[in-house]
């Protein structure tokens, strides 16, 4: 189950795709980028979009801070409510989860707490309150929408009941993980277990026992990043050098163990310039099949494959430097962002049939 909330993304069905772009999104048809489009965002930045299960779009950005949007008139829904005074103005959120297929959405609020919100019916359904030294650094629901996992400033992760909101399980921070926040976190695809990593470790935490294995993380690291593949064998930890990109690490992500990494100094991924690489989280994204892993490198498009880490394909783009990548639900296209605003559309069989070193050239340009 790969993170949802991304800078570039599929409708459902695949016919449509959408990125930011400046204060908007743009949504276009996914065959050729040249229909179909329609330009929806906030009066400020627009960072982040999905589409929710029932064919509507949420974005992400600056005033206000979220909107719901109906994708046939292009119109808002919904908004996230101004509260009232005894909070900050707007009380944006500090960090956000979704999970498209059950219209679920949390909020984590400056004002310390967590709020659910289930987006079918647009009815807050619940509030987690947070102590005053609480702060989200990561939050992801399990894949049935029941639990939610929350990664703390402090290195603890803590598991929640969505319907309740009482607390299942709380874990320290251990003393060989450097008290670091955890940075990253993803849930396995039965949804017993919640891996976690911050700046030192990976944690693997079962959510009924309780039990925890520490597991990779052999070296500290700018930042650490974790993906799980669709059919939850493969997990990649991408791990941080700074100026140089990201490596890469894919191991069993039931028994841990190593099955491949990138060649030591050399990048596998990376994205934005080199004063930044290092300390920004890297979107990369499986095949819905698992067995390819895509991701930018600089101005190029790379895939591997995700169960040996040989280079399948390697395509120099213009459109800047890759920001997004995002694989189809039929897994027949990928789409790459860059940071031009332009957004590509490859036909996947024909990309790994190409020549190394192809280069490409947007279809049309996203601003």
């Amino acid at each position: 189950i790969a993170p949802y909330w991304e800078r570039l993304v599929f409708s459902p069905d695949g016919d449509l795709v959408a990125s930011p772009y400046g204060a908007g999104v743009d949504i276009r048809s996914s065959p050729g980028l040249t229909a179909s489009r329609t330009a929806v965002g906030h009066s400020e930045a627009t960072t982040l979009v999905t589409f929710l299960a029932n064919g509507r779009v949420l974005t992400e950005g600056w005033m206000p801070s979220l909107i719901l949007w109906d994708l046939g008139t292009a119109k808002p829904l919904w908004q996230l409510p101004k509260y009232g005074p005894q909070y900050s103005y707007r009380d944006p959120p500090h960090r956000v989860a979704v999970l498209p297929n059950r219209n679920l959405l949390a909020l984590e609020l400056w004002s310390r707490r967590i709020e659910i919100w289930d987006m079918a019916t647009i009815e807050h359904q619940f509030t987690i309150s947070l102590t005053a030294d609480q702060s989200a650094t990561a939050m992801e629901f399990s894949p049935d929408g029941r639990l939610l996992a929350y990664g703390d400033f402090d290195g603890s992760v803590s598991i929640f009941d969505v319907r309740s909101g009482r607390t299942l399980q709380h874990w320290p921070a251990a003393e060989d993980t450097g008290f670091e926040s955890i940075g990253s976190l993803v849930w396995s695809v039965d949804g017993g277990t919640v891996i976690a990593a911050n700046a030192m470790r990976i944690r693997c935490m079962d959510v009924k026992t309780g039990k925890v294995n520490l597991r990779g993380g052999d070296m500290p690291a700018l930042g650490r990043f974790l993906a799980i593949s669709p059919n939850g064998k493969i997990l990649v930890e991408l791990t941080s050098i700074y100026g140089e990109g990201m490596g890469c690490v894919a191991s069993d992500a039931q028994a841990g163990r190593v099955i491949w990494r990138s060649d030591d100094g050399k990048p596998a991924f990376a994205t934005y310039s080199s004063e930044t690489v290092g300390v920004t989280p890297l979107r990369v994204a499986f095949s819905p099949d698992s067995s390819l892993l895509a991701g930018g490198l600089y101005d190029s498009l790379r895939i591997v494959d995700a169960a040996t880490g040989k280079e399948r394909a390697k395509v120099r783009v213009d459109i800047g430097e890759v920001q997004a990548v995002a694989f189809s639900p039929d897994g027949r296209l990928l789409a790459a962002g860059g940071r031009s605003g332009a957004t590509l559309v490859f036909d996947v069989e024909e990309l790994l049939a190409s020549a190394p070193e192809a280069t490409g050239k947007p279809v049309e340009e996203g601003n």
